[in-house]
């Protein structure tokens, strides 16, 4: 476990240059040697004294003699605590005494020579000098006994001169010995320093290795811990060096790659890898682009975006997340989302199915959910509430669409007390009793239905009863809402002790369940759990722990601060070196959103099929071949056939061969083109019920956008065929009546002008005294009464007889060009007095530049004036009236009249156009005429190919625009 380079390079390891010095354990074998090649050579040192000493467990300095170098050494030696091993740091003893023996030797041959001085003296001078002699004698024992300032004195009695000399030699002599001397004792000090310093050396060298060797034990230890931890990780993972080879995978990671298992193999390069699955195909997308997909896939493993999806070609899809780390390496942590998706497609397609099965539907529909708001429309539904569209959009609620309908205005019964109505309509609506009949504005007719769900929410379907006055209840429907929520990998490791308790959590474990560590240590899993541990899964996951057995996604409740969650946990058992149970190591990930999205699929399909068995149409869903998937509750009433029996058997299964193969064409019709198709159905059921349905077919789509299954709505109609019919018999006797009511209308008109004419004959005459003048002015005041009452009527004749002629088609126009502006001039002579009379100012338009109109002129005229005279007719005193000419940028001749009048409510517009009807309430009290002005200029500019339409708000006043088509306008060439 130890790396000898890593030691060898390590600058703060320091050992002696020469000799023995080494590490050594506790047999004497060498571990570390600083120099690699005497390792080589060297394999046992224990002969050697202060290896023998290290390995009885002695510390301490000494000397000995190196059989490698042959020289003496002076080594320090200490045994390293909690390891065993030795430590020896040597040094060549001549080094150390190199400069001491020479002192040594100088000092001996000094000594030496005195000694051969003074016999020699002694020797010359014999017993004359025994006093000089006695002196040198005193002076060198002085010396030998540690006085090193003992000297010669100067002179000595009568001593010859050679004495004082030689007492003179000998002086410097002792001077140097002396030198010598305390040098010597100053070396033997420093001796004594360095072979200190020494000891302090390797003693504190000796526990920095210590230290450093328990480090990395305990390194070695956390690193088995984390690989065993990677290696149980519900993810994938793997780890790439800064070379971007692999460095380590776990488990999961191989059995994904098991296609590939030389890509999990330590030191493949990551291109490598990627080359490997192209190579066998495992990558769809990089099929034809294999290169452009290497390079996209390294450039996202270099330089990471976030996480992204990856489907291989044996159908599993993987959650891939590319991690750089400080030190230059990429983690890659993948996740199994197969599952996810597969439920996700089911889901789609089930959404698919019941949108095909709204849309398909001939009623307008809406979903409202518990808190009533809005959760699913149709098309129709929109087609009449166009803001449900963008209420469905916001959430918005049932309140939210009638309010809207009703600033519309097109809730007849609503006007003028609309908040009144709103609230009768949320009462009827919170509290479903019955059809409704709602008579919308522009004379349409809805039968509405409301019914509650088992959810609590409300089914609304209508359909337009105004041509068959009958009600068909509409398709229900509840929209499924789904979220993806996988995210890429959120595992945590946690630990536990001997009796199952928790130890440890990584920072994970917090972000996830908001769960400090202080939280949950000291407890059982048991006692975090949110349900009761009593169930078969709970006993199997305790009985493996009791058994110190290993186990694997596990799944639990969690209570956390922000709710329940889904808890999936492994774990395997953690064991010492004498085999004794510590615990349990291993890792958890929540999994509450495949856990919700497996529930919302459930709650979908029951939701599905609850809203499929009470629809009141029959349902049907067949495959590709023709085989039924399912039918509804109201499909098994009809063909007395259970869901479960029709499930698997084909159309030829079910019908004769002719109708089989029809069946079979229309589903292959419906899934090449991906259009609804539709047909009606008449005949005896297997019910015993004869009945007219109406059958809609439409495709269902898969989650690649490809039809995979017909879906068929078939509904009863037979109520609808019969009114339809009644409808028809009730029109022809309507137009039978009709035309029976004009020609009367045009017979007494006949009649009656013959004798009128002679009524205003005679008043004009009267009225002009032409026989004589009248003396009673009340007499000729009823004369201009009957004048112009006559006149009057007969007007009216006239406009019922043209209404007659046009009906009968016996109206011929006298076509010719026109010069409008003096037509409108000649108009405006006609109005202006009665205008001024009224106190309305009267303004016509036409520029001199117009161009001409081919139409009648008499029939022309007699439209303007019709307007003119209704205009000025519902205008009070100090209004204005505004004929106006133009041609529009299409070439369209338009004859305008606008007034400020008392106007015309929306509701009221259908009245003013027909004929012999005038607008309600007041207006038929305080106006007179007969209905007949509006309905006859409609008439006669559609008898020109034009049309006549109106613009009017009440209390602002009214537009009536008459619009002739561009080929009757005759420009200069």
């Amino acid at each position: 476990a130890l790396d000898l380079g890593f030691i060898r390079q390590e600058q703060r390891v320091v050992f002696g240059k020469r000799g023995h010095s080494a590490i050594v354990d506790r047999a004497g074998n060498v571990i570390v040697h600083p120099r690699a090649d005497w390792q080589q050579q060297i394999k046992n040192l224990a002969r050697v004294e202060p290896v023998a000493r290290l390995m009885k467990g002695e510390s301490g300095v000494t000397s000995f003699r190196s059989p490698a170098l042959d020289m003496d050494m002076v080594t320090g030696y200490a045994v390293a605590p909690g390891t065993g091993w030795g430590v020896m740091v040597s040094q060549p003893v001549e080094e150390l005494e190199l400069r001491a023996g020479d002192i040594k030797r100088a000092a001996l041959a000094m000594i030496v020579l005195g000694l051969l001085v003074s016999a020699l003296m002694s020797w010359m001078v014999s017993g004359l000098l025994v006093r000089p002699v006695e002196a040198v004698m005193n002076t060198s024992r002085g010396i030998a006994a540690g006085n090193l300032e003992s000297r010669v004195p100067r002179a000595v009695g009568l001593a010859p001169r050679e004495f004082v000399e030689l007492g003179t030699v000998f002086n410097a002599m002792a001077r140097d010995i002396a030198t010598e001397m305390i040098q010597r004792a100053r070396v033997e000090g420093e001796l004594r320093q360095a072979r200190d310093e020494l000891e302090t050396r390797v003693e504190e060298r000796t526990r920095a290795l210590t230290q450093e060797i328990a480090e990395r034990k305990r390194a070695e230890e956390s690193l088995v811990r984390l690989a065993a931890a990677v290696e149980e990780l519900h993810d994938n993972f793997a780890l790439y060096g800064p070379d971007d080879r692999l460095v380590m995978c776990n488990r999961g990671y191989r059995e994904v790659n098991d296609l590939i298992a030389e890509a999990t193999k330590p030191g493949i390069s990551f291109e490598e890898h990627l080359r490997l699955m192209v190579d066998k195909g495992l990558v769809p997308d990089a099929v034809g682009r294999e290169e452009d997909w290497i390079r996209e896939r390294l450039d996202r493993h270099r330089k990471p975006k976030g996480p992204f999806e990856l489907r291989r070609q044996d159908g599993i899809w993987l959650l891939i997340r590319d991690q750089r780390m400080p030190d230059g390496s990429t983690a890659i942590i993948s996740t199994d989302i197969t599952d996810h998706k597969r439920a996700e497609n089911a889901l789609r397609l089930s959404e698919g199915r019941l949108r095909g099965a709204i849309q398909s539907m001939q009623e307008g529909f809406a979903l409202y959910d518990a808190d009533d708001r809005l959760v699913a429309v149709n098309d129709e539904y929109v087609r009449t509430s166009p803001a449900a569209r963008q209420i469905l959009e916001r959430g918005g609620t049932f309140e939210d669409v009638i309010r809207a309908n009703v600033a519309r205005g097109v809730i007849a019964e609503a006007n003028g007390r609309e908040e009144a109505f709103i609230q009768e309509r949320l009462a009827l609506h919170r509290k479903p009793k019955g059809p409704i009949i709602r008579r919308f504005t522009g004379g349409h007719w809805y039968l509405l239905r409301e019914t509650r769900t088992p959810e609590g929410g409300i089914a609304l379907s209508f359909i337009d009863i105004t041509e068959i006055k009958q009600a068909e209840e509409a398709l229900k429907e509840s929209r499924q809402q789904f979220k993806d929520v996988a995210e890429i990998a959120s595992d945590w490791f946690w630990e536990m002790d001997e009796n199952l308790r928790f130890t440890s959590f990584s920072g994970r474990n917090y972000k996830v369940t908001g769960y400090r560590p202080s939280e949950l240590v000291g407890k059982t899993r048991g006692e975090v759990a949110a349900e009761a541990i009593d169930d078969s899964g709970w006993r199997r996951h305790l009985a493996d722990l009791e058994a110190r057995r290993p186990f694997h996604d596990f799944r639990y409740k969690l209570k956390t601060p922000g709710g329940v969650l889904h808890i999936s946990v492994s774990g395997k058992p953690i064991f010492d070196a004498d085999g004794r149970f510590r615990g349990y190591r291993g890792s958890g990930t929540d999994v509450s959103a495949r856990v919700n999205a497996e529930l919302a699929l459930k709650e979908s399909e029951q939701r599905f099929r609850a809203v499929v068995d009470n629809l009141p149409t029959a349902i049907f869903i067949r495959d590709k071949e023709g085989r039924f998937v399912l039918v509804n509750r109201r499909y098994e009433e009809w063909y007395r056939i259970s869901n479960e029996r029709i499930a698997g058997l084909t159309t030829r299964d079910r019908f004769p061969a002719d109708k089989a193969e029809q069946y079979a064409k229309e589903d292959e019709e419906v899934l090449a083109t991906g259009k609804v198709l539709q047909k009606e159905l008449h005949g005896l059921f297997p019910d015993g019920v004869v009945r007219t349905s109406l059958v809609s077919k439409f495709p269902i789509f898969g989650h690649d956008d490809a039809p995979v299954l017909v879906g068929g709505v078939e509904m009863d109609i037979t109520d609808r065929k019969r009114a339809e019919e009644a409808l028809r018999d009730a029109k022809e006797e309507a137009e039978l009546a009709n035309r029976a009511k004009t020609e009367f209308l045009a017979n007494m008109s006949h009649e009656l002008r013959t004798p009128l004419n002679s009524v205003i004959g005679f008043s004009d005459i009267l009225k002009s005294q032409a026989f004589g003048p009248i003396d009673n002015p009340k007499y000729l005041e009823y004369v201009e009464d009957i004048n112009a009452s006559g006149k009057h009527l007969l007007q009216l004749i006239n406009d019922i007889l043209d209404i007659a002629r046009i009906e009968r088609g016996h109206l011929a126009l006298d076509e010719r060009r026109l010069d409008v502006p003096l037509l409108v001039k000649s108009c405006q002579r006609l109005f202006h007095e009665r205008a001024q009379v009224a106190g309305i100012v009267l303004n016509a338009e036409a520029a001199k530049t117009l161009p001409a109109l081919y139409a009648d002129e008499l029939r022309t005229k007699q439209i303007l004036l019709n307007l003119l005279s209704n205009a000025i007719k519902f205008t009070p005193k100090g209004g204005n009236v505004d004929l106006r000419v133009a041609v529009d940028d299409d070439g369209r001749f338009l004859l305008s009249v606008s007034d400020t009048g008392i106007g015309i409510p929306p509701e009221h517009l259908e009245a003013a156009l027909s004929d012999f009807r005038q607008v309600d309430g007041s207006l038929t009290r305080k106006y007179d005429g007969a209905g007949l002005g509006l309905p006859l200029s409609k008439k006669l500019a559609e008898l020109h190919g034009g049309e006549l339409m109106i613009d009017s708000r009440p209390g602002v006043g009214t537009t009536v625009t008459v619009c002739f088509p561009s080929a009757r306008t005759i420009r200069l060439i």
